[in-house]
């Protein structure tokens, strides 16, 4: 069930049926791929931005980005690792952007 949610958060029909379903599948494989391998890419860019936007509003807010840090903090602590919380990543993120920003000004 998580594929066709990834397929469907990706921008690909899930409902088409034979030959087609299958090419589907294909293109989502080869942009899955190619964006786990180089994420600095536009496509892998727009690819995990899609599967990011779980509302499909175009903006990631900070309750998506809590929703997909739970399962990170559940891996964390199951490796034993000291976590990071959510809210100093959450500022390391706003400084970078300040940093962005005047930098282009």
């Amino acid at each position: 069930m998580l594929h066709v949610g990834w397929r469907a958060k990706a921008g690909i029909s899930v409902h088409r049926v034979g030959f087609a379903r299958s090419l589907c599948a294909c293109y989502f494989v080869t942009d899955f791929c190619l964006s786990e391998e180089d994420k600095t890419t536009d496509t892998s860019i727009e690819f995990w931005f899609r599967c990011c936007n779980l509302d499909n509003d175009g903006v990631i807010t900070t309750f998506q980005m809590e929703h997909f840090y739970r399962e990170q903090l559940y891996r964390m602590h199951c490796l034993n690792v000291e976590a990071v919380p959510i809210a100093d990543l959450l500022c390391q993120l706003y400084v970078c952007k300040r940093m962005l920003a005047s930098d282009s000004s």
